[in-house]
């Protein structure tokens, strides 16, 4: 399984056509940070794609309670807001990766493919 946290619907809709065109499994969509660590508690999932800027609580916070429930948790940062200091502090909290808004569409497949492929070892 693989969680989307992203307040931006279009987005949600090129991972959800991404997500189901490749067969990566099955996709559990929020645009709330608060509503993704309760569904984090609740399952487990291959894969996080986290957007830093959510309408309820930072993307940041998410991730580092995330990585604090699971240290091998495995988040990928996907934002419009990939500023340097942002791009350090989601690496420093232990992102698997970062990749800034607008992203190409074949960029983020090959993200969701590898880091699929690190969690099956």
């Amino acid at each position: 399984m693989i969680l989307l946290a992203d307040d931006a619907e279009y987005f949600r809709t090129i991972v959800r056509d991404l997500v189901a065109e490749r067969g990566y499994g099955r996709l559990i969509e929020t645009s709330l940070g608060k509503e993704a660590l309760s569904l984090y508690c609740r399952n487990r999932f291959r894969i996080v794609l986290l957007d830093v800027v959510l309408p309820d609580v930072s993307g940041l916070h998410v991730l580092q309670a995330m990585k604090a429930m699971d240290p091998h948790s495995n988040i990928v940062v996907v934002t419009a807001a990939a500023s340097r200091e942002v791009v350090r502090a989601a690496k420093e909290a232990g992102a698997a990766g970062v990749l800034g808004k607008p992203v190409e569409v074949q960029r983020l497949s090959q993200t969701i493919a590898d880091a699929l492929a690190r969690r099956e070892r």
